[in-house]
Order: C-alpha cells, then sequence, then structure tokens
C-alpha cells in the first residue's frame, strides 16, 4: 500500500461534502499477524466472512493495517505522534481505500489505547522484523 503524504484537514475539503462520502463500518474481532518492518508495525488480518466496511454503496475489505510513529500524514497542518492506517480492497474492483487515523499521546487508558499498547509490547517482544501472530 502507498500513501502520499497530505495534510488531513477541514481546509483540504473542496465542495460541500453532503453524502459526498458514506462510509459504514463494523469491524469484528480477528486474529493478526504482526510484522516488524523497521518502520512501523505491518499487520494482516484473517480474511472476513463478510467485508466490514461499505463506502459509498462498495464493499471493502482489509487487506492491512499498519501502525507508523510518527504519522505519514499531516493532521491540521501537524504530525501526530503515531497513525494507524487501514488498507481495504474493494470486493469488486476498483481503487483501494485508505483510513488513517491519528494517534496521540495520552495518560488516559481506553480500551482502544490498551489494544494498541498490547500491539506495540508483543510485537517488541516477539516479533523483531519477524511475523508474529496475534489474537485480538
Amino acid at each position: 500500500m502507498t500513501t502520499q503524504n497530505i495534510n488531513i484537514s477541514k481546509q483540504n475539503i473542496s465542495g460541500k461534502c453532503d453524502l459526498k462520502c458514506s462510509y459504514n463500518f463494523k469491524y469484528s474481532e480477528t486474529n493478526l499477524t504482526a510484522k516488524n518492518n523497521g518502520i512501523g508495525i505491518y499487520l494482516t488480518p484473517d480474511a472476513a466472512k463478510i467485508p466490514p466496511v461499505t463506502y459509498n454503496q462498495q464493499k471493502y475489505n482489509v487487506s492491512s493495517i499498519v501502525l507508523v510513529s510518527p504519522s505519514v500524514h499531516t493532521f491540521n497542518g501537524s504530525t501526530a505522534a503515531a497513525e494507524l492506517i487501514i488498507a481495504h480492497t474493494p470486493v469488486q474492483g476498483g481503487s483501494q481505500l485508505a483510513v488513517c487515523i491519528p494517534i496521540v499521546s495520552s495518560s488516559d487508558a481506553s480500551t482502544a489505547s490498551n489494544l494498541i499498547t498490547e500491539i506495540i509490547q508483543g510485537v517488541a517482544s516477539n516479533a523483531d522484523r519477524k511475523s508474529t501472530r496475534l489474537n485480538s
């Protein structure tokens, strides 16, 4: 998956954004294979029985997830502490879809932050630039 370094911000939206991007998701629990590729953590999920994403009436499966630090993209003109990039492949052909989520430093604990911490610790102690299996 390749991504451009773009600034994701309200100022970069052109035109009226009314039903321009219909994005619906229902991600289910999955097993992940994790690999430390030196610049981030590359995660490959098991294949889903039902595509978890519908974007503009087209169904997508998750093909990979990458956790990088610092972020690849800028958000409102600034890089984030880390970024989660979820790459999706369309079921019936077409362009890939990337969902890019900034991760900020915080002392607050949540289910999401605990999961990210578990992935980082699991890869740090087990993957050393090789693949390791994680259950999530």
